[in-house]
């Protein structure tokens, strides 16, 4: 019986993952679990990446915490994605997917993901 009730609570969230597409994103703040990206890759909630080296001399230019740029002391850390979340300033502009991480501290670092993947940003464990 404790099967059966488990596998009811369990099957909604088993079947029904959001998939967030690159240029398809319409809800603001929403999050995704699973995330296609420009180049057509799929990334998943748990796959793992490593911070590269800043763009913008100590710091990251893609990659914030708490609305600050994170500084270079991450670099060559390893995180593993937790979620997505498509984000804009205002209704009128483009959303942006956002790949989210733990942080150092309280607060989750964001991760402008396709603009930190061109640039070196992040990189993708193999």
């Amino acid at each position: 019986m404790t099967k059966a009730i488990l596998f009811l609570l369990l099957f909604p969230t088993l079947t029904f993952a959001q998939i967030g597409e690159y240029n398809n994103l319409h809800q603001n703040r929403k999050t995704y679990s699973v995330y296609v990206s420009k180049s057509g890759d799929t990334i998943k909630k748990g796959d793992s990446y490593i911070f590269g080296l800043p763009t913008n001399g100590n710091q990251y230019v893609w990659i914030t915490q708490g609305n600050a740029p994170c500084f270079s002391h991450i670099s060559g850390d390893t995180f593993q994605i937790k979620d997505f979340l498509a984000w804009s300033r205002n209704k009128n502009s483009s959303k942006k997917m956002y790949a989210r991480c733990k942080g150092y501290g309280l607060v989750k670092i964001d991760i402008d993901f396709e603009n930190a993947l061109k640039s070196g940003e992040i990189e993708l464990i193999e």
